[in-house]
């Protein structure tokens, strides 16, 4: 879990897009610890496309989005430190989230 976190408050992005929803995003070249993040977290991976192929190294993205990056964000928002603001305001947008985490606690 301390993993998750600090992943996401160094590297990550915590947003809410008008029409996607609330997504969390993390870009890295490191595709095994991105693969970690699916099989323990969740989301998808995505290739991003070479900019200037043989001067940058591959780069992927890490990404969660709708219900399961609010479970995400409401789990993490206590132990955050940059991100922190970022994770208060799209949880403020979704009010719903904490009743229904209260009535289905995992």
């Amino acid at each position: 879990f301390g993993y998750l976190v600090g992943l996401i408050d160094g590297e990550g992005c915590i947003s809410d897009l008008k029409n996607q929803g609330l997504r969390i995003d993390l870009t890295n070249t490191s595709y095994e610890m991105l693969e970690w993040l699916v099989r323990n977290v969740g989301g998808k991976i995505h290739h991003q496309r070479d900019r200037k192929p043989g001067k940058w190294k591959e780069v992927w993205d890490w990404i969660v989005h709708g219900s399961d990056a609010r479970v995400i964000i409401f789990a993490i928002e206590p132990f955050l430190i940059s991100k922190r603001e970022d994770a208060k305001k799209v949880l403020d947008s979704s009010p719903t989230l904490k009743e229904g985490l209260a009535r289905h606690p995992h």
